[in-house]
């Protein structure tokens, strides 16, 4: 009694992976006992003379024994094309409808992109090798780009002209390498390395580049948004607000109402929205840019104001009082 077959669909075929798709179609025929199915009939042979001409008949033959083909089941061959065309998609059955065996439609599409995955290979190993790091890119957008690529051209190689783990990790090196990013020194992990890459797997050299990048190169990287920044940006912002959220909470403020729950009012301190605007912030308070700042600009209207008025008198309460409510504001 015949065991029930293990595969019961074949995988969608793709062209981009049809070495891939190929060998997984091998192994459900064979898993079915198909295999034979698989082989385009070819027209019998002419019948060959035994011997050559102007020869006598009691030459001995010198043509080989041919085998003839096996012995193809009927139903089995409308269920073995059944079974190979479930697998290919609308857009590639085109032109497939005129064969009559999985043997045909077999051959057909290997003729059409066995060549083509050969050509494809050869473009994505060109963008493999062109291949850098982007500044703005990290470390695991990079390997994941790195890796789709390299993804589809391990599907288009047959295994004879596979890429070793040497190759990968060469090519991989050399995307971060030739990347030539500023504050991204790179040719510190190939010394890093040694030559450990040579018999790493690609997996362990993805890892390797993770912690030198985390322990050398990330913590060196230039913030956009540093301190400095945000007190300017504070300090732009000491005026009225100009957009319509910040201009309620302001008026609000000034009526008395105290402070709304909106949470899209924006920061420039914290650089985000926020349920407070930057002058109802209160963690520029705790930053010593922040009050050092404020120092400063106190200091410049103390002299501001000395320049103003230069003959005042001590005694005069008036202008005293002046210039403390200039010092506090």
């Amino acid at each position: 009694m015949a065991s029930k077959p293990i595969v019961k669909t074949l995988p969608i075929f793709n062209p981009i992976y049809y070495l891939a798709w190929a060998s997984d179609v091998r192994d459900a025929f064979e898993d079915r006992g198909w295999t034979s199915y698989l082989i385009a009939p070819t027209p019998a042979l002419a019948s060959m003379p035994s011997t050559p001409p102007g020869s006598s008949g009691t030459a001995a033959n010198t043509n080989p024994p041919t085998t003839p083909p096996p012995q193809l089941d009927p139903a089995i061959v409308s269920k073995a094309r059944a079974f190979l065309r479930a697998a290919i998609p609308y857009e590639y059955k085109h032109g497939l409808e005129t064969f009559t065996t999985a043997g045909e439609i077999w051959t057909a599409l290997e003729q059409c992109y066995a060549s083509t995955s050969r050509e494809d290979e050869l473009r994505l190993k060109a963008q493999l090798m062109d291949l850098r790091k982007s500044k703005s890119h990290s470390i695991d957008e990079h390997i994941q780009r790195f890796s789709a690529v390299l993804s589809s051209i391990l599907a288009q190689q047959a295994p004879e002209r596979r890429l070793d783990n040497a190759d990968i990790n060469s090519y991989f090196l050399r995307s971060l390498e030739n990347a030539n990013i500023p504050d991204e020194d790179w040719k510190g992990f190939i010394t890093f390395l040694g030559k450990s890459w040579l018999t790493a797997t690609k997996e362990q050299l993805y890892s390797d580049a993770r912690t030198y990048y985390n322990a050398h190169i990330q913590p060196h990287l230039t913030d956009d948004t540093s301190n400095d920044s945000k007190v300017l940006a504070i300090r732009n912002n000491n005026g009225p607000p100009s957009n319509r959220l910040d201009a309620n909470r302001f008026n609000n403020s000034r009526n008395g109402n105290g402070p709304s729950h909106n949470l899209n009012i924006w920061c420039d301190y914290h650089r985000r929205p926020g349920n407070h605007s930057t002058s109802e912030c209160r963690a520029k308070l705790s930053d010593p840019e922040y009050l050092q700042f404020k120092q400063q600009q106190l200091s410049y209207d103390y002299e501001s104001l000395l320049e103003a008025y230069p003959t005042t008198p001590p005694s005069d309460q008036s202008d005293t009082r002046i210039f403390s409510s200039n010092c506090i504001a």
